[in-house]
């Protein structure tokens, strides 16, 4: 690929990984996160580290937020991936929420 790209003038970079990333339950972040699926939902939210390579671990400070509700089957990445119209309404209700509040 390099040697095609830089035929073109292009630039190429080649990227290994990625350092892992961990923000603290504590983290003014990690909180608004909380708070917000806690009132939308009415169910507290729980924390859950993945160790997967997601795009949180490209930003100084970000975690995957996901729409992967309790008792949902988990079709992400796979074969005919799908999600139920009603999550999609309700998990952007919270991301509406949660960027009014960490914007502020």
């Amino acid at each position: 690929m390099e040697t095609v790209v830089l035929e073109y003038n292009g630039r190429y970079t080649h990227y290994d990984d990625s350092k892992p990333l961990f923000v603290p339950e504590d983290h003014p972040l990690i909180q608004t996160l909380q708070e917000v699926y806690t009132s939308q939902t009415g169910e507290e939210a729980t924390l859950l580290a993945i160790g997967g390579g997601t795009y949180a671990r490209h930003l100084d400070t970000g975690v995957a937020f996901g729409a992967l509700f309790p008792g949902r089957e988990d079709t992400m990445h796979q074969k005919d991936e799908f999600s139920y119209f009603d999550d999609l309404l309700k998990a952007a209700a919270i991301y509406a929420e949660a960027l009014y509040k960490l914007a502020k």
